[in-house]
């Protein structure tokens, strides 16, 4: 995955590259924009509406399904900060969001790649907080503390 100081992301699969970015609105949380073919000769070069979500993109281009999987898959890498990652380094801008929310994960189903979610908590009012709480939870559940877009903040 590339990321553009604007926001915009990019991932590639199969030969495609989206580009995308999330939206900070719960119900619609990564925007595609476009889709090109990284090909020799290119021949896919799709320009989508603004405001497509990545179920409407999956709707228009079902057979691209390992594309939008893959959008999804870092997207959730991106936002999901594993309890303790600041002093390794990886730290979110806090004011970026209102509120955050602790996922805690399992091993993978078999399904997809990575860890299944198990349980979500909060939201908190402050990443400090949402770190707080954190901390009193059994590391087997595998606390990650994650943004938490309200509906009524959009961009």
């Amino acid at each position: 995955m590339e990321s553009a100081g604007d926001g915009e992301h990019r991932t590639e699969i199969d030969g495609l590259r989206a580009v995308w970015r999330p939206t900070h609105d719960i119900g619609r949380e990564i925007e595609v924009m476009a889709v090109h073919d990284t090909g020799e000769n290119p021949v896919i070069d799709v320009t989508f509406a603004p405001d497509t979500d990545l179920a409407d993109a999956r709707e228009h281009r079902p057979n691209w399904n390992r594309l939008w999987d893959k959008v999804r898959r870092e997207f959730w890498t991106e936002c999901t900060l594993p309890t303790g990652a600041r002093s390794e380094g990886a730290q979110p801008d806090p004011g970026s969001y209102m509120q955050w929310a602790i996922v805690t994960t399992v091993g993978s189903c078999g399904n997809h790649d990575g860890p299944c979610p198990t349980g979500v908590w909060g939201p908190y009012n402050s990443l400090t907080e949402a770190e707080s709480a954190a901390t009193c939870m059994s590391a087997g559940h595998s606390p990650h503390i994650v943004p938490h877009w309200p509906r009524r903040y959009q961009r």
